[in-house]
């Protein structure tokens, strides 16, 4: 298209977090796509291991929660590890730390743990380390204004909830206590309506009560 706004395209594209081409004939449209695919499918990263240490004397990893990927937490429950493995470019994978944070009347920022990574270059087959930690931190005023959650945050700890509510559900089927059962979706439920993510009619959020629902009556209707 001749009148097309170039400038227009690539913010578009920026914004959306897509890509942006311009193909001045048919003939070279596999071309392109051969070239946006191919850099989807490179390995950019192997052996990635993320490791999370706590940096405040009294905290203490609580869990983390990684899906399929091995985790491993030291004794002490002061440092943990997640072994993430191989990543093609632009993939993200998002794992969730729990940690035990004790009352503290100090007012003051308390550093709570340090995030670094090592992998190994899929060319130089060397291993790299990570630069300097990402540190979080949070305030602990001594009286508490406006709290603001993390929207991400509270959506994959909902995810987490439905996903574990749904196995120990099933288990309760399988073992023909249906009534468990249905109790065990509508607390999740329940618990899920009064969050920050369901109150601000989050979508992921909405369907996963959906799903929680449609599951707890189908278990219903097989109870009765």
């Amino acid at each position: 298209q001749k009148d097309m706004d170039a400038t227009s395209m690539h913010a578009i594209s920026e914004t959306s977090g897509g890509t942006f081409s311009f193909i001045e004939a048919e003939g070279v449209i596999q071309d392109a796509f051969a070239q946006c695919i191919g850099g989807l499918l490179s390995v950019v990263v192997r052996e990635l291991r993320v490791g999370v240490e706590c940096v405040h004397p009294s905290l203490q990893l609580s869990s983390i929660k990684a899906g399929s990927y091995h985790t491993s937490v030291t004794p002490d429950a002061r440092t943990g590890f997640i072994d993430v493995g191989d990543l093609y470019a632009e993939e993200e994978r998002d794992f969730l730390v729990n940690i035990n944070i004790p009352i503290n009347g100090s007012g003051d920022e308390v550093s709570l743990f340090k995030v670094r990574c090592v992998y190994r270059d899929p060319i130089t087959k060397e291993l790299v380390k990570c630069g300097e930690a990402d540190e979080v931190k949070i305030q602990r005023p001594e009286i508490a204004r406006q709290v603001v959650v993390c929207m991400e945050v509270d959506r994959q700890r909902n995810r987490l909830r439905a996903a574990e509510a749904m196995v120990e559900a099933r288990a309760a089927a399988e073992r023909g206590d249906l009534t468990s059962a249905v109790a065990v979706l509508e607390s999740c439920r329940r618990a899920l309506s009064e969050t920050v993510s369901a109150r601000a009619g989050d979508r992921p959020c909405v369907a996963l009560g959906a799903e929680l629902k449609e599951m707890q009556e189908r278990m219903a209707n097989r109870r009765i």
